[in-house]
């Protein structure tokens, strides 16, 4: 026996069903496989054109001195996007070919299948262009100066922190134009120094008012040409034309270009034109009024607290010390001599300021104690002995020097020409174990120091010139005091 099986369909229906598959856009269905295989070999291509250019970018910005242009990033960018939409397209592949009949030619979802063939032959042509637009004569462009160039940093030395807040809030008060960082050698001024620059390197990513940061370091023997050079490369100067301009000429390009915008300037590691020339003007003040003072004594007290060089010949230093003496006449802080060439002074009003700077602008007044010629019977009283640096009470008819309370900051003790003093108590000197600098010339009275003047390690010149001592005392001195500059 046999079966029948029929099926009946409206001959209308099928014509319908057929002439839409076969019609003008029937190629997204019938074609789907071909032009998927078109597109992954065009994807292909692309990527690989793709991995050219990246590994040329990467080239060219590996030194930090170049980076990519935005049509390259865009290129690059809708490419990626580009893949992303291929392998969305592939995850449902197998899905949309379960749907096709008749032999590929039609589909029991026309919709969803002519959609999904629509989006592979939309593709191609994306990829076609993205391809076309491939070709880079350049990727790369140099990078423009940046605001600020931020710096590697050194671990945190103990109250810089501190420190840090305090010079920046003088540097945001409106109406400071200038600020002086000082110190000896390694107390930390270069890493405050960068930790500054790198606080404005925060501010400058977030919209702040400077539009770039000029680090230069200046050095013991400064070079003028490589400074203005420095300075040029970050304004964006520079070229053939600039080479050849002399230091005068480099001077006002410079100047013309920062007089229109908002810069900071950073100096590191200044010495002799500055901040040297400054720590010595203020040294002055500890003398009285209208006292002349030899110019090489002067000199020694300074190579002695370590404004100047100590590690350079004495002719260096000598020759170092009177280039400043020069700087301060020719500035008018201080007064040569009419008669004495060797002998400088400071103006009265001069001397008022030099006490207030080195009072932190008035803010601390006993940081430096200057009480020369004032009639003084005895020390003074002072409230913060911790804090003072520098003590001057030449001149004064104080009788007997005594200490109890610790002064561990004092580096420069002047005691010269107390005509009355006659006792120095041993205990005066364990209180002020941080003493560079002792001045006890002219104390005619004074004929003996206890032996614990042994104890001040860091002492490193000792006037002791114009006295009855018994100078014994100076053989019985420990071998720390080898290097000692001793007058007598």
């Amino acid at each position: 026996m046999g079966g029948l099986f029929s099926i009946s369909m409206p001959c209308d229906q099928v014509v319908n069903q057929v002439s839409q598959c076969l019609g003008t856009h029937g190629s997204y269905i019938y074609s789907l496989s071909e032009n998927l295989a078109a597109l992954q070999r065009d994807i292909e291509v692309l990527k690989a054109k793709r991995d050219d250019v990246q590994r040329r970018v990467c080239r060219e910005e590996f030194t930090g001195r170049r980076e990519r242009l935005s049509l390259v990033q865009v290129w690059l960018t809708n490419v990626l996007n580009t893949e992303n939409k291929f392998n969305d397209l592939l995850r449902t592949y197998n899905i949309e070919l379960q749907r096709l009949c008749l032999c590929g030619f039609c589909s029991k979802n026309v919709r969803l299948s002519y959609l999904y063939g629509k989006r592979i032959v939309m593709m191609l042509n994306e990829v076609e262009r993205l391809s076309s637009q491939g070709v880079f004569t350049d990727v790369t462009e140099e990078i423009p100066v940046a605001k600020v160039d931020e710096m590697p940093v050194q671990a945190t030395i103990v109250g810089q922190e501190t420190m840090l807040e305090k010079v920046w809030t003088h540097l945001m008060e409106e109406g400071v134009e200038i600020l002086g960082m000082y110190g000896m050698g390694g107390v930390g001024k270069t890493t405050l120094l960068t930790q500054l620059n790198n606080k404005f390197s925060e501010t400058c990513r977030g919209g702040g008012f400077f539009e770039v940061v000029i680090w230069v370091v200046v050095s013991k023997t400064p070079e003028i040409h490589r400074i203005q050079g420095d300075i040029a490369k970050k304004l964006g100067l520079g070229g053939e034309e600039w080479d050849q301009k002399n230091e005068n000429q480099r001077a006002l390009e410079i100047h013309r270009v920062l007089k229109r915008r908002k810069f900071v300037l950073l100096l590191d590691d200044i010495w002799e034109k500055v901040c040297v020339a400054a720590c010595c003007f203020l040294y002055c003040s500890l003398f009285p009024e209208d006292y002349r003072r030899e110019k090489e004594r002067l000199i020694d007290y300074w190579m002695c607290e370590g404004f100047l060089d100590e590690n350079q010949t004495r002719e260096r230093v000598l020759s170092q010390g009177y280039e400043i003496i020069s700087i301060l006449v020719r500035a008018c802080l201080l007064l040569e001599e009419a008669v004495n060439k060797e002998q400088v002074k400071m103006h009265d009003v001069v001397r008022e300021m030099a006490l207030w700077i080195a009072s932190d602008l008035g803010k601390d007044k006993e940081q430096c104690i200057v009480q020369a010629r004032s009639g003084l019977c005895e020390i003074p009283r002072i409230k913060n002995w911790s804090g003072v640096t520098r003590m001057s009470l030449m001149e004064n008819e104080i009788e007997i020097v005594s200490g109890s309370t610790e002064c561990s900051k004092l580096t420069t003790l002047f005691l010269q020409k107390n005509a009355s003093l006659i006792h120095i108590s041993s205990d005066f000197f364990q209180c002020i174990p941080m003493l560079v600098v002792l001045d006890l010339s002219g104390n005619s009275s004074l004929r003996k120091l206890p032996e614990q003047i042994s104890e001040l390690v860091s002492l490193r010149y000792l006037d002791m010139s114009k006295m009855s001592l018994d100078m014994s005392l100076m053989e019985e001195l420990p071998q720390q005091y080898k290097g000692l500059a001793v007058v007598v």
